[in-house]
């Protein structure tokens, strides 16, 4: 394909005196379409406020939707084909629910990948969450994800893991952040191709990652941009989803939004509902003992930094491109580690 640029003045490290344009892909389905939208855009907004930031939005044809989306503002969201002849300066690309085993087999894989190999061509900064992020690296790196045992739908500790990559400036040694996912990446593979973590968490593992190849990639097995009620609403979502059948896993609820009492109660409704019982009234029973349990969001101040900092790169590029490119030799070595000798 041959992707074409308008010709906007390119940024650099002298400032902005335009507006900062961001191309938002949602792959969310049609229930959580527009609470993503307003998550993310909220976080950027609030990350922005030293620049005009303007957004496109996009969707993927092949997600199948009941009707043609629209923005929170009333605006039809633009397919992702109009994207590879529009002018964005950086990037968002959303995850969404798994819908198959293999990555390869989602329907957003083709044009995502493409959308994906288009940004590294074009140098456009890309931030992944979650799903989007799998299939960046299994499509980059041929790296995996794994399933996790069950569902990791919780608010986990997490720490900085460096303090000397720019992304990362700001940020405290410690903070908390919703992790929501079936699937995950280990560490180990992610730094053997060059890929950089800035946090993780002892319990849900790598957090925040990022690579620089020339393109910066920035990912995110987190939901920074979660509101206070977001895992909670997953979670009856999902008992929904079992208590109608479309699902034979009963979610562990998350563990931070209760008090001891109703911990124990809503682990008792799940054993009772394991051992067979499909009853709806299960729904009420979840919704009465989670009512107003929503907490404060520990991970705001953190999630504006990151995303400010990825502004301020988008805006300055050349500050991250001169710390972070790996020099030839470097690449060199780091190629005949890996090669097995001859």
């Amino acid at each position: 394909m041959t992707y074409v640029r308008q010709p906007f003045r390119p940024l650099n490290d002298s400032g902005l005196d335009r507006p900062l344009v961001i191309g938002f892909v949602n792959n969310a389905s049609d229930r959580a379409l527009t609470s993503t939208e307003r998550q993310f855009i909220q976080l950027l907004c609030a990350a922005s406020r030293e620049f005009d930031v303007r957004s496109r939005f996009f969707v993927c044809s092949e997600i199948r939707r009941s009707s043609h989306p629209k923005t929170a503002s009333g605006e039809p969201y633009r397919d992702i084909s109009e994207l590879f002849s529009s002018w964005v300066d950086a990037l968002i690309i959303t995850g969404m629910e798994p819908r198959t085993p293999r990555l390869e087999d989602e329907p957003v894989w083709p044009r995502l990948t493409e959308l994906l190999e288009w940004a590294e061509c074009h140098g456009v900064p890309t931030i992944c969450s979650c799903l989007a992020a799998h299939i960046a690296v299994l499509h980059r790196d041929r790296i995996p994800r794994s399933r996790q045992g069950a569902k990791l739908s919780d608010i986990f500790d997490c720490e900085l893991a460096t303090t000397s990559h720019p992304l990362a400036l700001g940020l405290p040694p410690r903070w908390s952040i919703p992790h929501s996912r079936y699937y995950g990446i280990a560490e180990a593979p992610l730094v053997a191709e060059g890929y950089q973590v800035l946090s993780r968490s002892a319990m849900a593992g790598v957090d925040i990652f990022a690579k620089v190849t020339g393109t910066p990639f920035l990912y995110f097995q987190g939901h920074p941009e979660y509101d206070p009620d977001t895992l909670l609403r997953e979670y009856r979502r999902d008992v929904r989803r079992f208590v109608t059948s479309e699902r034979d896993e009963y979610p562990i609820a998350p563990q931070r939004y209760f008090d001891p009492e109703v911990e124990y109660a809503l682990a008792a409704l799940r054993r009772e509902a394991l051992k067979g019982r499909r009853d709806p009234r299960i729904l009420d029973e979840v919704g009465d003992l989670i009512r107003g349990a929503v907490m404060p969001t520990p991970w705001d101040s953190v999630a504006q930094k990151v995303y400010a900092n990825w502004l301020d790169f988008v805006v300055r590029p050349n500050s991250l491109s001169r710390a972070l490119i790996p020099s030839r030799l470097d690449a060199a070595i780091a190629q005949a580690r890996r090669s097995p000798p001859s």
